[in-house]
């Protein structure tokens, strides 16, 4: 449950710091851009999960939370061995985050790598708090 409320945090950050971007839109104002610009946040009707993955918002969510399942699990030399390619997708302690997008996306996707540098920046953030 923490971890759905964090990714969900992390929808709720973006969407204010889109609005404050935007010249101050109100949160309602920025929550409806999100969801009209395709880049963002995939069609409920049209678009597929590999769609949804892709989406700018996702990958930075699903970032976040499987950086924090790394360090918390492997440590930060785990962690960053793993981001640098060393994956065992058979490992039952993997982040959800990577597996889910291993298993909906093709090995070569390019969002893969935005998913591992997103994760590798959070790292970085969360060791410097």
């Amino acid at each position: 449950i923490s971890q759905t409320v964090r990714h969900e945090l992390v929808h709720y950050n973006q969407m204010k710091k889109q609005a404050a971007s935007k010249g101050g839109l109100s949160d309602t104002e920025a929550f409806e851009e999100m969801l009209n610009d395709p880049k963002q946040i995939a069609d409920s009707e049209t678009g597929t999960m590999q769609d949804y993955l892709r989406s700018h918002i996702e990958i930075d969510a699903h970032a976040h939370d499987g950086a924090e399942e790394l360090l918390a699990v492997y440590g930060e030399e785990g962690a960053m061995k793993i981001l640098r390619g060393d994956i065992d997708l058979s490992d039952p302690k993997l982040p959800n985050a990577i597996t889910h997008y291993h298993d909906i996306l093709p090995d070569d996707d390019a969002t893969l790598h935005k998913l591992y540098s997103k994760m590798y920046t959070y790292i970085q953030y969360f060791l410097e708090e």
